[in-house]
């Protein structure tokens, strides 16, 4: 599937102090337009939250511990895992102490106050790694797009910029490094060449020192990362074995 989006996300904050929740709404949406996310914000002062919850309603939850001075924002947070909420959860307190509280609720981390583009930087990459699940992002700030894993048939690299092609024959550019790239694909990718990257389901087979794909291409195989392919190649067929 290839499709091209302005990704969204959806955020709340859980937060009485005006000031606190005036500055948490500056840094997230400075941080989603230099990405070119659309973000929507709501905010909650108290257990209202519970009331409006349905189950996964917001892709991150930012949560004051200590709302109005009690603890309470700790008791809700509970209480919406409860309720079924499995994702990213990040406390927002005055108190280092009240950190060790986040194990309990499986908090993604918790961000002191004062809050800063920097600290919340960390929380909102983990929620949008969440979100892309099997997919590959090309970010060209004017929008997104979005290409699953499996319709890569292998990626290249020439100059400053890398070149991906897909199973519809299609070529994405992306002006990054290929090592960069190779940080975000799954284990079925692996690099066979100082300028290129193979993903080893669209292999069909290998003969000398080319890996010939799916899409009729073949690639060559540099001699240092020949015994690595062929390593992946193998451990993929164990793991996954033709049928009978």
């Amino acid at each position: 599937m290839l499709w091209r989006r302005t990704m969204s996300l959806r955020v709340a904050i859980l937060e009485d102090n005006n000031e606190d929740f005036e500055n948490a709404c500056l840094f997230i949406s400075e941080w989603s337009q230099e990405r070119g996310i659309n973000t929507a914000i709501i905010r909650f002062t108290d257990d209202q939250i519970l009331k409006t919850f349905t189950e996964d309603k917001f892709d991150i939850l930012f949560a004051d511990i200590d709302l109005d001075h009690t603890g309470s924002g700790f008791i809700i947070c509970r209480e919406l895992r409860e309720l079924g909420y499995h994702n990213s959860l990040v406390f927002l307190t005055n108190n280092r102490d009240y950190a060790l509280k986040g194990y309990d609720v499986s908090a993604a981390g918790y961000i002191l106050k004062p809050l800063s583009h920097d600290s919340l930087s960390g929380v909102m990459k983990r929620a949008i790694d969440t979100q892309l699940g099997n997919f590959y992002y090309i970010n060209d700030r004017s929008h997104i797009t979005q290409i699953a894993f499996d319709d890569i048939v292998c990626i290249a690299k020439s100059a400053h910029y890398i070149h991906i092609c897909t199973t519809t024959g299609q070529t994405y550019n992306e002006r990054t490094s290929l090592s960069g790239v190779l940080a975000k694909l799954p284990s079925q990718f692996v690099q066979c060449h100082k300028s290129s990257i193979i993903n080893i389901r669209h292999v069909e087979h290998i003969r000398g020192n080319n890996a010939y794909m799916s899409n009729g291409r073949s690639l060559l195989i540099g001699r240092s990362y020949l015994s690595s392919v062929r390593k992946c190649i193998s451990g993929a067929k164990k793991n996954h074995p033709a049928s009978a």
